[in-house]
């Protein structure tokens, strides 16, 4: 998010421009140069982040991990078995002889016993905690696309500000270029006798304005792109292209709808509150009895004082708390508690959704009369800018006019950058706002 904001920041900074960056000032002196070996449209942009950010890959990992949580719960369940082996060597055997070739085994030199068990527990509590268990890669899996649709956001507000910074660019680049012949008007009218050498020093300096101006819109696209990049784990050595106009967005009510029904932070939060009815569940069959049963045989060799080589046993425990001294009543106050809470918050939400909603709508009005409004005063400065070098062709005009009429020119456009970069970033996050990608 840090690195947004400061992005942003520099994208303002070279709208609005500062002083020249150097003192001298030739053309091609000191130039600044905007590499690229790749060309990303936005849809590359944000795959790159979702495959290689390490936010997300991290909660893959979670989601993995909530995975095998679930096949811990049902561990829970299913009934263990257990199959033991033991062998015993004595330092005698001991036998008996009850008459003439009646003698016994007693106790064998060697022993050898199989032991298997089967056991289960029978707990009304498991079945609220194995829910809870199987919500959680639920739980996991919107948490990791919240956190997707906020980086898709994200570093699509840095590729709009990188076309934006683009569109300065080619301004600056254009008003350098006026700058220039202006200049050479000014020393064409000096060697015609018309002009003094204060014009040419103006037109000079104002040349350096215009080559600085143009260096701070390229060291911009440079700062906004590593942003990006750092985004996408990448290098920043690509460029970007101007994508498909989105479509008109729907109307107020769809889109709260659809909000209502695809955002992953609401949803989270609707599923929080399901957890902690499941919670509350839990603390209530506490007051029912629990059962554990659990089934034995066992085989070893036969033996006067055991003649049965296979014995088999079964064994039902059963457990009832009558009293705890209070605990489960403060457990259940607590999970009302807990679960008022997470209302709250999923009210919270759902109406922070709406105002902001409403909000968005608002500013994608207010960003679309702004588009218009200055389209005009853009082809309006270029008329002005067209009669002022006629104007001063003639004489009839000062030099001061132009360079007036020029500034004029290049802060109209500016602001017509400036303003289809927030009807876009305004059109970009009512979709974020919907849900949508």
């Amino acid at each position: 998010m840090r690195s947004k904001i400061v992005a942003l920041g520099l994208v303002m900074g070279a709208l609005c421009g500062s002083p020249a960056l150097g003192q001298g000032g030739g053309a091609g002196e000191g130039r600044v140069e905007i590499l690229s070996s790749r060309a990303l449209t936005l849809e590359q942009v944000q795959s790159e982040v979702v495959e290689k950010n390490h936010d997300l890959a991290l909660l893959r990992e979670r989601v993995d991990q909530a995975r095998l949580l679930e096949r811990k719960a049902w561990s829970l369940v299913i009934p263990t078995v257990q199959v033991l082996g033991i062998t015993t060597r004595y330092d005698k055997e001991i036998t008996a002889a009850f008459g003439p070739g009646q003698e016994v085994v007693i106790r064998p030199l060697n022993e050898f016993r199989a032991v298997g068990t089967a056991s289960t527990r029978f707990d009304m509590r498991l079945f609220p905690q194995l829910e809870n268990a199987l919500l959680a890669e639920d739980l996991t899996g919107l948490s990791k696309a919240n956190v997707e649709r906020e980086l898709r956001y994200g570093a699509a507000q840095l590729y709009f500000q990188l076309l934006a910074i683009e569109r300065l660019i080619d301004i600056q680049e254009r008003s350098l270029e006026s700058q220039r012949v202006l200049l050479a008007a000014a020393e064409g009218r000096k060697e015609a006798g018309a002009g003094t050498d204060f014009e040419i020093t103006r037109a000079r300096t104002e040349v350096v304005k215009a080559e600085g101006a143009a260096d701070r819109a390229r060291l911009s696209f440079i700062e906004v792109r590593r942003a990006l990049a750092g985004l996408m784990v990448s290098e920043a050595d690509f460029s970007v292209t101007e994508p498909e106009s989105r479509p008109a967005a729907a109307p107020l009510k769809e889109g709260l709808e659809r909000a209502m029904e695809e955002r992953p932070d609401l949803a989270l939060s609707l599923l929080s509150l399901e957890v902690a009815e499941n919670e509350l569940e839990t603390i209530y069959w506490t007051y029912a009895p629990t059962l554990q049963a659990q089934l034995s045989a066992i085989q070893q060799e036969e033996t006067a004082f055991n003649p049965d080589a296979l014995s088999i046993q079964l064994q039902i425990v059963a457990a009832w708390t009558l009293y705890d001294g209070g605990l489960r009543e403060a457990q259940i106050e607590e999970a009302r508690s807990q679960m008022r809470e997470r209302q709250i918050e999923v009210e919270r939400l759902q109406a922070s959704v709406d105002t902001e909603l409403r909000q968005a709508y608002d500013r994608l009005r207010s960003h679309e009369i702004q588009r218009a409004t200055s389209a005009r005063e853009v082809a309006l400065s270029e008329q002005t800018l067209e009669q002022a070098q006629v104007g001063y062709r003639l004489g009839v005009l000062s030099q001061l006019d132009v360079i007036n009429a020029e500034a004029a020119l290049r802060i109209a456009r500016i602001q017509d950058a400036n303003t289809l970069l927030d009807y876009k970033l305004a059109r970009l996050n009512i979709d974020r706002l919907t849900g949508e990608r």
